[in-house]
């Protein structure tokens, strides 16, 4: 956060003075914007930013100019419910992100990482231990108290905002250049996009962030029925390689066999 309002104080056209114009955010705010910094700024996953979008009654229009009418209104409708359901959300994503994995565990995953129940502990604390969004009394979700009293705060609401706007800017971003280049996404996955571990993690849906030693070179993870492969290829102790684009010659772990459940799932 801090290193952010110094970049953008040295801009070409910014005052001497805005840091100081700037309110000093709590330690829980500027926990958020890491949060939302880290998962969400390059748009790999639209869920996240489009639920806070709706639910803080953002600009649909602002963030994509050549949105139609419909697209707008319908985006105002949830916007005045001040709260999204799973389906809400795979209404919107449907029309506003055609392109996106919008099934159910997506969303549902979507909302986990906003309650913060997705992490780890150890990320919990370091993105500050502050629940987005909380599931009502009609298995819908709306913002939380506390996160509605952040957004009274100028100084975080104005980082806030233009995180989840450059976040769904990027996001469609991606969605054009794919369609440009005949690119279908497989489960919100684009060829050719880099991802880390953590967006892996993120994007397959998992029920519960890992610790990445947790991970290794893959984990299956039986709830999505997912098992993504992590090869160091120019450093790999295990000889791992492509042998053509479709097909790799992939080492497992120790002391497995055929009849280990990955290998079940991948055969």
């Amino acid at each position: 956060m801090v290193s952010r309002e110094k970049s953008l104080s040295r801009g070409k056209h910014a005052s001497a003075s805005y840091v100081e114009q700037l309110e000093p955010v709590s330690n829980a705010q500027s926990g958020v914007l890491k949060m939302l910094t880290a998962t969400q700024l390059r748009g790999l996953r639209p869920h996240e930013s489009l639920i806070l979008a709706v639910l803080c009654d953002l600009d649909w229009r602002r963030i994509n100019p050549d949105c139609s009418d419909d697209d707008t209104s319908l985006f105002e409708r949830f916007s005045t419910q001040h709260s999204l359901s799973l389906f809400d959300l795979q209404t919107l994503l449907s029309t506003l992100f055609p392109y996106v994995d919008n099934n159910i565990q997506q969303c549902g995953s979507a909302f986990s990482t906003l309650n913060y129940s997705y992490f780890t502990s150890a990320n919990r604390t370091r993105f500050g231990n502050t629940s987005l969004v909380c599931m009502c009394d009609n298995e819908s979700y709306a913002l939380t108290q506390e996160c509605e009293s952040m957004l009274h705060h100028a100084t975080f609401r104005t980082f806030f905002t233009d995180t989840i706007e450059a976040s769904l800017f990027n996001a469609l971003a991606l969605s054009r250049e794919a369609r440009k280049r005949r690119i279908m996404p497989d489960h919100g996955f684009i060829y050719g996009e880099k991802y880390s571990l953590a967006d892996v993690m993120r994007l397959c849906a998992w029920k519960d962030e890992q610790i990445p030693q947790n991970v290794g070179g893959y984990k299956l993870d039986t709830d999505t029925n997912s098992l993504p492969i992590f090869i160091k290829y120019e450093a790999s102790q295990y000889g791992d390689r492509f042998l053509n684009p479709g097909e790799i010659e992939w080492f497992s772990k120790n002391n497995r066999s055929l009849q280990s459940p990955e290998f079940k799932m991948a055969a």
